[in-house]
Formats: C-alpha cells, structure tokens, sequence
C-alpha cells in the first residue's frame, strides 16, 4: 500500500484505472513567493490550476494532488487548500531557503509515484525552478507526460524547455472566470466536488469562489482563529521571513538557525573551503544583496561544481554573517579558501554573539554548529584568531 493516499474512483474495484491518470505536485512555496515578488498585493490561487489540470487529465480527474511547503508560513492557506481536496505536505525548512526543502521532498514523492504506480500517465508539476529539471527527464524518459505550470517572470527557461508543454498561471487567472461555470467532468474525485460557492449565495460572480484561497478573503469564510503571524507581502531575503530561533534556547539546532543552517544538513570543513571561493567570484560578477540572489548567482557562475543545496548552504550563511553586500567579508579573503573558512568561523561567532549567543565563545561549540566534520579545539581557536585579525588589518587599511 502506498504512502500517498491515493482518491479512488468509487466506481472501480479500488484501484487506479489501468488507462492512464494524473497527478499534480505543487511547489507551493515556490509559487507563492515568487507572485509576491512580482505582485505584493496577489495572493496565490490554486483553483485554476486543479481547473486546468483536470481538465488536460486522461480521464478527468486528479489520482494525487500534493502541496508542498513549510505550513508555518503559510497558515492561512493550508485549510483553504484542504477544501480543494489538496493534501498539503510539511517541507519543514529552517531558514528562508525559498524552494530547496520543497524541492527535495517534491522530487522524492515523484520518482517514489514512478516506480510503485506506473499507471500514472501524466505529471502535472506546478514550479518554476530549474531544480526539477532532471525530474522531467527521468519521467519523460520513462514514457511520461509532464506539463508545467508556473508564474510569467520567475519560470525558468530550462524547465520549460524540458517539459513536454508549459501553462502560465497568469494567462490561466485571466481565463478562469469561464472555465469555472463549465461542469466538472464525470469521474471527479468525490473530495474534489466539494462546492465553493455559498449556498446563500447561489448566483455569486465566479471571482467570489477564486477569491476564496486567499488568505484575506478566507478569514471571512472560515471561523476566526487566533491571530498569526503572516509572511512578509514581498519578502527577498532570509532575514525578512520571521525567525523560528528558540528564543533564549541553548540547543545546537537553534545556533544553526541563526547562522542560517538547516539543523539537520551541513557540509563538511574541507567543502566550505572549496566553496567559498567560488562564491568570492559570484559576488564579485553580480554583487548580490540577498540569499536568492546569491545562489542564482553562484549556480550560474560555478554549475555543475556545487549542488543545489549547496549554493543554498553557502548563499545563506553568508547572508547572516555579513558576506553579502557592500562590507562582505568576502572581499578580505579573496581566492584563498583557508582564509575565507576563518573568516567564516569569525563571522558566525560574532553574529551568534550580537544575538546574545554566547555558546560559541568554546571553539569546539562553533565546530559543531557550523561543521559536519570535526576540527581540534586548539585549531578552531586558531583560526578563529587568524579571521579575527585579517578582518582588524582590513579596517585599519580602510
């Protein structure tokens, strides 16, 4: 029995139709953070896209429908989604990282779908990340169908090229006041009939029912709750998105946080000191202000060199350490990645302690916040010096 929770069609034996169906996968995160940066006001709305999804389907209707994301952020839409019949997945992330934690758990479930259910046909993959373009490979080379849906201005041009056909959400929202009055099709899902317009309100304009995912408008549908904090309407950065640190908490996951590390993921000394220096030339050739930029700009300059998220690791550390824009720690260590792994670990320390951090004034506390290796207390405590001292020579030279 597989994981996923497949809706079955009453009307078979309890199994998926052996002609062919659909499934869509939405990086949900990906889209909505991408429409705020093009449009602040815009709330993301994923009823044209089941719509058109549906109705590109072999037979109609939607065997999975998954939306990835870190639903802390995104509190206000996980019910509406649920209404739609969407299953919404937690992608738990630990910094504002944009998409590489949804990438990873989107990808897993789509190459997991392929091998246990071959009867899926086609692959609705609703992103604009280049990420998943080797995604769109393997299924294509299996004899799959993947059509792309993503916003005008933030798709990548790779991915669509990849995808055997790509629909605009943008063009979809200008359509979908008519699509929305033609009848579903014969074999939908019963948990995706579920009507949206209010039954006091028989004749409301299509609008009244496309309005309904978004969080504004949701809170006049849905009884109150308690008052959340809500993402930022046109965040950019890391240190827009609302912290998770622990407060006042001393735990190793908690540091990571700060410095911007994925708790559970980190890279090892000898990697950093590889890395680095490819993002001293990324920097130099576009001067990024923020993590996004900072990883498109290293995956650009150095592909095939790093992974995915290992642009993400280096773009957001370096945001919380002070190695993005004009004062960037990068520029003293230039090409030397020794040197620039001990300004490294001088930075970290000194924004964890401008935090109220004090955990890591014990070098081998340090060692295991930024590390996935381990180095000598003695050596860390030597380089720490050593990036303290070229940062001083800097600031008496300037």
């Amino acid at each position: 029995m597989s994981i996923f929770g497949f809706k079955r069609n009453r009307t078979t034996n309890d199994s998926i139709s052996a002609t062919g169906t659909s499934c869509l996968l939405i990086d949900y995160e990906n889209l909505a953070i991408s429409l705020k940066e093009i449009d602040g006001f815009q709330s993301l709305d994923l009823s044209p896209i089941l719509a058109v999804a549906k109705s590109r389907s072999p037979n109609g209707r939607l065997d999975v429908v998954h939306a990835y994301a870190d639903w802390r952020h995104f509190s206000h839409d996980a019910n509406a989604l649920v209404r739609l019949g969407v299953k919404t997945v937690q992608a738990p992330s630990f910094r504002y990282q944009g998409k590489n934690a949804t990438d990873i758990h989107m990808a897993v479930e789509a190459t997991d779908l392929l091998h246990l259910h071959p009867e899926l046909q086609v692959y609705f993959l609703a992103s604009g990340d280049s990420d998943f373009t080797p995604l769109v490979q393997l299924l294509r080379s299996r004899g799959k169908q993947v059509i792309g849906i993503g916003i005008k201005g933030s798709v990548s041009r790779q991915l669509q090229t990849v995808c055997d056909d790509f629909i605009l959400y943008d063009e979809l929202m200008e359509n979908f006041g008519n699509r929305v009055e033609d009848p579903p099709p014969p074999n939908l899902p019963e948990t995706a009939k579920v009507p949206y317009k209010p039954k006091s309100i028989p004749n409301a304009a299509p609008r009244t029912r496309v309005a309904a995912i978004s969080p504004n408008t949701h809170r006049t549908q849905v009884e109150r709750k308690p008052i959340q904090a809500k993402p930022s309407p046109a965040s950019h950065s890391i240190s827009k998105k609302p912290m998770t640190v622990n407060g006042n908490g001393s735990g190793i996951e908690s540091l990571r946080e700060a410095i911007g590390l994925d708790p559970t993921e980190l890279l090892t000394s000898s990697r950093l000191k590889q890395l680095l220096p490819m993002a001293t030339e990324a920097w130099h050739s576009t001067k990024p202000k923020y993590a996004p930029q900072m990883k498109r700009a290293l995956q650009q300059r150095s592909a095939g060199q790093l992974t995915s998220f290992e642009a993400q690791v280096i773009a957001s550390l370096l945001e919380r350490t002070g190695g993005l824009g004009s004062d960037s720690w990068l520029l003293i260590g230039g090409s030397d990645g020794d040197l620039l792994f001990d300004l490294l670990l001088h930075a970290s320390q000194r924004t964890l302690n401008s935090q109220g951090r004090t955990e890591t004034d014990d070098p081998s506390r340090l060692g295991e916040v930024l590390l996935k290796d381990s180095i000598e207390s003695p050596e860390l405590r030597m380089r720490l010096v050593r990036g303290r001292s070229a940062v001083q020579k800097h600031q008496q030279v300037i």
